[in-house]
């Protein structure tokens, strides 16, 4: 919990009781709502400081699907006129009766009936369940087992059968919620142009409890090199997966992440269900591990993930950094030049400090430095500007301040293959930052790269931007701890976003000419948020790295509260794509916050 969030919060509630019934009630509430908290009572706080896995609890008895919503289902997809049919594959990694159990139970529980299930194994660990599968498959014909000799790969085995229209792969330590197969059809049948869909997940300890969930963004590609977020449960069409022929890597070992990556080169057609349809089991409750995370071997994730890379022709060496998290170190191709563009009015102190953590502490050997001065009035900024010319280049940018159209002019001026945009208020702190921005901006798609910036405190100032935040847009994760895990970690992960900051962006020299850089119309807020979403219309990715690490003394040059004219042209372009939702974000997470917790 954050301290400073419940000091804030009852900052808020004595003026509102000290206004309404005065300075007695206002101490006597005070003392109890106190007392309270410090006794743990979580239905003290209000729903955005209690913990996640209080507000998840509150969560799930709203959205749980009611017995008569479920019998609705089943009574629809019996009266199907050509139902799809779907092959389920659970494959036994391991023994374990209770789960396998369980496993089995939720999908003879499902709304929708029209599946067969292929319970898939070496033949050493199938005997010793087989009369769990016997006993099933005698009173239901839709369970069969498939044993799999030591020559036998688990993609032959299936491959051989008869498979439905849909295939789906479920790990044997999760189960699903009652309606997930009736929601996967109807999504199919919504969009029939997918070939590939995931739902979310959560997790459940040994009491039952369900906790810890993963709503999860819509399609993210650089996501997936981190982590294989898709999850345990996903479904594909048939024809996908005979497209993908035997090549599926080793299953079994790696759980399904190498069948993903080989889904990510053959289709982008790939689709998201934002309902919680998985339900993992937890085994390692203080880290918060699933049961089958200690069985998937790493060195088999590790070699799907860098067998991947190579055959995308990406220049990159994979390490893991916990369970079922990797990082793709990308390489730079040839150091071409980068303009570094500072726009800076008087505050010289502050450009000072920023150029001089690049030059101290930057390992990257090729790059400018482009100074824009709109028209500092001070001696001293007149002082240190007229010294640092001596070094780098200073263009005079005059008149009223308009961010994009100081930054457009810097380009045109910057003689760089990739403009880097740094606001002078930012302090470098991590020496490989402009290598690993420069190594993504390199990539085929890519087009801007953002950086993670912290506070001085620490806090985290940006981590990426979600779009529909607060109305318009926000920071992912603002005035959260920097050396804090967070939300799956996606602070600490390489993934894609709507937008990032142009406190620090990289990209192409040609590509921001291609789009004709940034709108001036926008003088003040959301210039880079629409350039980044002018980017993806165009068909780009914008990636956000936190292999980029400054510091960002936000406003510490320019003072200023939020401009109305900057909003309102910005929701007249992009209100379309507001009231949509912001695709790597998620509808169930809030948006009057910037923290990732749960809409309320």
């Amino acid at each position: 919990m954050n301290i400073l969030s419940v000091l804030y919060w009852l900052r808020s509630r004595f003026l509102e009781v000290l206004a309404n019934e005065g300075i007695g009630a206002c101490l006597r509430k005070g003392l109890l709502k106190l007392r309270s908290i410090a006794l743990g009572d979580p239905s003290s706080l209000p729903f955005t400081l209690q913990s996640q896995s209080a507000q998840y609890e509150v969560w799930r008895k709203r959205h749980t699907v009611s017995p008569e919503c479920l019998q609705r289902m089943r009574i629809a997809a019996g009266q199907m006129p050509a139902p799809p049919h779907i092959t389920i594959v659970l494959v036994v990694s391991r023994i374990d009766e209770k789960r396998l159990r369980e496993t089995i139970e939720s999908l003879l529980a499902q709304t929708y009936p029209h599946w067969t299930l292929s319970v898939v194994g070496k033949v050493p660990r199938l005997r010793m369940v087989e009369h769990i599968i016997n006993a099933y498959s005698e009173t239901d014909s839709r369970i069969q087992p498939e044993e799999i000799s030591e020559a036998e790969r688990i993609s032959d085995c299936i491959l051989k059968g008869r498979l439905g229209e849909f295939v789906s792969f479920l790990s044997l330590d999760c189960y699903l919620a009652p309606e997930a197969m009736s929601s996967v059809i109807t999504r199919f049948q919504e969009c029939q142009d997918l070939d590939f869909l995931y739902a979310d997940e959560d997790m459940v300890r040994e009491n039952g409890e369900f906790v810890d969930p993963f709503f999860k963004p819509c399609w993210s590609p650089d996501l997936l090199i981190g982590m294989n977020y898709v999850g345990r449960f996903n479904v594909m069409r048939k024809q996908l997966l005979l497209e993908i022929g035997a090549d599926w890597g080793d299953i079994a070992n790696d759980g399904f992440y190498h069948l993903v990556l080989r889904v990510a080169e053959e289709t982008n057609r790939i689709g998201r269900i934002p309902q919680v349809l998985c339900h993992c089991r937890m085994v390692d409750e203080s880290s918060g591990i699933a049961a089958d995370q200690p069985e998937l071997d790493v060195t088999a994730q590790m070699k799907s993930l860098q067998d991947a890379l190579n055959r995308r022709g990406e220049s990159a060496d994979v390490v893991c950094e916990g369970a079922g998290r990797f990082k793709a170190h990308y390489r730079v191709s040839r150091n071409p030049l980068v303009s570094i563009i500072i726009p800076t009015k008087d505050r010289w102190d502050m450009l000072r400090q920023c150029i001089e953590s690049v030059e101290s502490v930057t390992r990257y050997p090729s790059y400018e430095i482009v100074v824009v001065d709109n028209g500092s009035r001070t001696a001293e900024a007149k002082e240190y500007l007229n010294a640092l010319s001596k070094k780098w280049i200073i263009h005079r940018f005059p008149g009223p301040f308009n961010f994009s159209e100081i930054n457009n002019y810097g380009a045109s001026k910057a003689n760089g293959e990739f403009l880097l945009f740094l606001n002078d208020d930012t302090q470098v702190i991590a020496p490989d930052w402009m290598s690993a921005m420069v190594a993504q901006a390199q990539r085929a798609g890519v087009g801007a790269v953002g950086a993670k910036l912290l506070y001085p405190s620490g806090m985290i100032q940006h981590a990426g931007v979600v779009i529909g935040i607060r109305g318009v847009a926000g920071h992912a994760f603002r005035h959260l701890r920097g050396d804090t895990q967070h939300y799956r970690g996606l602070p600490d992960t390489l993934r894609n976003c709507s937008a990032v900051t142009a406190a620090c962006m990289l990209m192409s020299a040609k590509i921001f000419s291609e789009i004709e850089g940034f709108d001036g119309h926008l003088k003040v807020e959301y210039n880079d948020v629409d350039l980044c979403l002018r980017l993806i219309r165009a068909g780009y990715r914008i990636i956000y790295t936190p292999d980029a690490l400054l510091i960002h003394y936000e406003n510490a040059s320019r003072k200023g509260g939020r401009c109305q004219e900057d909003e309102s042209f910005f929701l007249a372009r992009w209100g379309a794509s507001l009231r949509q939702g912001d695709p790597y974000y998620h509808p169930e997470l809030t948006t009057s916050r910037e923290d990732w917790s749960l809409k309320v």
